[in-house]
């Protein structure tokens, strides 16, 4: 999901979230012929999610509160959920298939990224941008990374998922952080990106504009579990206690066992068929349990 604003680079009907002001997320929809998103549509939005932000685009960067079991700061972190899969749920020890691995990747220096029509985490080539592009390095700080890593692994660790923060060699979903959307030739005010399909995207590339939220470290690490599993082939639900949601005032979001609508603002048929998601029963069945 993305797109540059000259040119064709987006799925027409599919919808990103975007900054009302206020600590509110909204909606924008990509125009029916691709050429780009429309307006931010805050209308019937709750907030899009309940971190405190004081404004759509903070501009504190800091002073995230660590999530939890979280080590310091520069070195690499392999922060783990799920990945020891045993011989009962048929992982790597009896030669059932290994954790999916998500790789958070912290863009020391910059991240640059080829345009393309798919996804290819290992040769960084993006198909949610119009052009090729170096991204600049977010503010996070070593601890904060770690931190999110943290937040991550929590998240997901009801699934066989591997959360680390060390470079894989083989296939992976990839977490980029970095600092601004218009560098990727998006709205100012998107805050997660990533392809979006009816299935598992192999090797997709997500991109965390982590310096649009500022200390709301809770907010940035649900925004990018959303853009993560909209990677895997889930849809938005209408559903405030969901990861998936765009409504607030519910506390910190999980992906729920709850047979939800799908939707933004409202209700709606959900984009791969049927008229609700249980986000927690597509990722059980997408990845299996973990151990």
């Amino acid at each position: 999901m993305g797109c540059g604003d000259d040119e064709a680079a987006c799925t027409p009907g599919r919808q990103v979230e975007c900054a009302c002001g206020g600590g509110v997320d909204g909606t924008q929809r990509c125009n029916d012929d691709g050429s780009g998103y429309g307006e931010c549509v805050c209308d019937g939005v709750d907030g899009g999610r309940d971190a405190g932000m004081d404004s759509g685009v903070p501009a504190d960067a800091g002073g995230t509160t660590d999530a939890g079991g979280t080590t310091d700061a520069g070195d690499d972190v392999d922060a783990t959920a799920g990945a020891d899969a045993g011989p009962e749920d048929g992982g790597p020890e009896d030669g059932g298939p290994p954790p999916h691995v998500i790789y958070i990747n912290r863009c020391a220096g910059g991240c640059s990224l080829t345009a393309a029509s798919a996804d290819d985490s290992s040769s960084n080539e993006s198909s949610v941008i119009s052009s090729d592009v170096t991204l600049s390095e977010s503010t996070y700080t070593g601890s904060e990374i770690d931190a999110l890593a943290t937040c991550l692994s929590d998240l997901f660790a009801a699934y066989a998922v591997e959360i680390t923060t060390v470079e894989p060699t083989g296939s992976h979903t990839e977490l980029m952080v970095v600092s601004d959307p218009t560098e990727a030739g998006l709205s100012s005010s998107v805050g997660a990106v990533g392809p979006f399909a009816c299935s598992l995207v192999e090797n997709a590339i997500v991109l965390l504009f982590a310096d649009l939220y500022g200390s709301a470290a809770r907010l940035a690490c649900e925004s990018a579990a959303q853009a993560i599993a909209e990677s895997f082939g889930l849809d938005h639900a209408f559903y405030c206690p969901d990861v998936m949601t765009h409504l607030s005032g519910c506390g910190d979001k999980s992906f729920t066992s709850h047979d939800a609508p799908c939707g933004e603002t409202e209700a709606r048929a959900c984009l791969c068929g049927g008229t609700t998601q249980n986000s927690h029963e597509e990722l059980l069945d997408l990845f299996g349990p973990a151990l």
